[in-house]
């Protein structure tokens, strides 16, 4: 495997085409998706021949703004498979700062759910640029994916930028070269996590954050698991989401934890939610010690 990060993906449906990849949940009431290796290779591939049509070439930036998907997966891994890089962006983020991040960047497309349809294109119409925006919702799914794709790219290009939460000044994009996704992937699953084909993993860490981007779908896909994407968190829906799709791998931040405390203390039960787990792994801020 080289050190491009689309052939995390691309070797996943490779080797383990039937293998689940993706069980989507979606918001309360919708109806649950799953999604197979290779026909996830197959969608980034159309995502990628989607937009090199929109005018994305090889180091462009195309921007991320929507919830946690099945498309968004996809999309995540169609912009690389492009030659491109991802730009992530923060879900809260308001009209002004999506804009100047627009610009910062230089992004050649924006990638966005239903709900953020009106937000950017606010953004665009404020940002210097001349940026498309495409609606993940409408996108032609029966589109041919051009045999080109994915691209081959060096080690060395970028192939993410996120931007720091700007709390000194204005926001920075870092970028991150496909090597430094690949190595840091290889050594999670390799050396850390202990993730294997048959671990479930509870993607409802947003995946425009480096965390989940890393540890709920990079490294399970690199150990060609399955991950369960809930749109957001929440605490009650985490629980049966445990319990009745068998996660047994859970990336967490302080406060989900706290969360699913707070119902344990209201009296929620928590056996059968934890039945099957094996690793939780907390991140991102220090845990309290009434969570702890």
């Amino acid at each position: 495997m080289g050190l491009q990060v689309g052939q995390v993906l691309r070797q996943a449906a490779r080797f383990a085409p039937e293998a689940v990849a993706v069980v989507d949940l979606g918001h309360p009431g919708a109806s649950r998706r799953e999604i197979r290796y290779a026909d996830l290779h197959r969608i980034a591939c159309q995502m990628a021949t989607l937009l090199a049509r929109a005018g994305v070439a090889p180091g462009d930036r195309v921007a991320l703004v929507a919830e946690n998907s099945l498309e968004v997966a996809a999309a995540w891994f169609g912009v690389v498979y492009a030659g491109a890089a991802v730009v992530p962006l923060h879900l809260l983020s308001a009209a002004p700062e999506l804009a100047q991040r627009f610009e910062h960047a230089g992004v050649k497309v924006v990638l966005h759910d239903a709900a953020r349809t009106q937000l950017v294109q606010d953004a665009i119409a404020r940002a210097q640029l001349k940026t498309q925006a495409l609606a993940l919702h409408v996108l032609d799914s029966s589109a041919e994916p051009d045999a080109r794709y994915p691209l081959d790219t060096s080690p060395s290009d970028t192939a993410l930028v996120l931007y720091t939460s700007g709390t000194t000044g204005k926001a920075k994009g870092a970028a991150v070269s496909h090597a430094s996704l690949m190595l840091h992937t290889v050594l999670l699953v390799q050396h850390a996590l202990g993730l294997s084909q048959a671990s479930r993993v509870l993607c409802a860490l947003p995946l425009s954050h480096s965390y989940g981007c890393r540890l709920a779908m990079l490294a399970p896909f690199y150990a060609r698991a399955c991950i369960v994407i809930m749109p957001r968190f929440e605490a009650r829906r985490a629980l049966a989401a445990l319990q009745e799709e068998h996660v047994t791998w859970l990336p967490v931040v302080p406060t989900m934890l706290s969360a699913i405390a707070q119902l344990s203390a209201a009296g929620e039960p928590l056996s059968a939610a934890a039945a099957s787990l094996r690793w939780v792994l907390c991140a991102g801020a220090p845990l309290s010690d009434e969570t702890a």
